[in-house]
């Protein structure tokens, strides 16, 4: 569908969320909150049991930057992000999880913000040499947001 478009793509390192376009942000909602409306009470909660996606066929989106051919995955593990809790946990506690993408609604329709979450799976390689150039590689260790 837009695979063959120009995509501008940003990081913010500082931010868990990412911002993507509106029609992946739909796709993945959409996908997601059928798997979840098998569960939920609600038709699309804030907040979910992380156990319900537990072995579920969730979304993810294939990429690459250019000329590199090597082909990047943003997955569940990069926008379904577990729920701090602050206060002493009770006996039976299940922790809840919150999807931390977004689209921006005066965004271009193919601007990417990736999310400091993506360094946890790809280390960001920067080179000066006639100009800045930047590449990925695989995380040696998780990163520690």
């Amino acid at each position: 569908m837009h695979d063959n478009e120009i995509q501008k793509v940003g990081f913010d390192y500082g931010n868990v969320w990412s911002i993507v376009p509106d029609w992946v942000c739909r796709q993945i909602k959409g996908q997601l909150f059928a798997i979840l409306r098998q569960t939920a009470s609600e038709e699309a909660p804030r907040f979910f049991k992380c156990k319900w996606l537990k072995n579920k066929l969730v979304p993810f989106i294939l990429f690459n930057f250019g000329k590199d051919q090597t082909r990047y995955e943003f997955t569940s593990e990069e926008y379904i992000l577990e729920r701090i809790q602050t206060a002493k946990k009770p006996p039976g506690f299940e922790p809840e999880c919150y999807m931390a993408i977004r689209s921006k609604e005066d965004s271009s329709l193919n601007e990417w913000i990736l999310s400091g979450v993506f360094a946890k799976r790809y280390a960001i390689k920067l080179q000066y040499s006639k100009g800045l150039q930047f590449g990925f590689g695989p995380s040696r260790k998780p990163s520690i947001l």
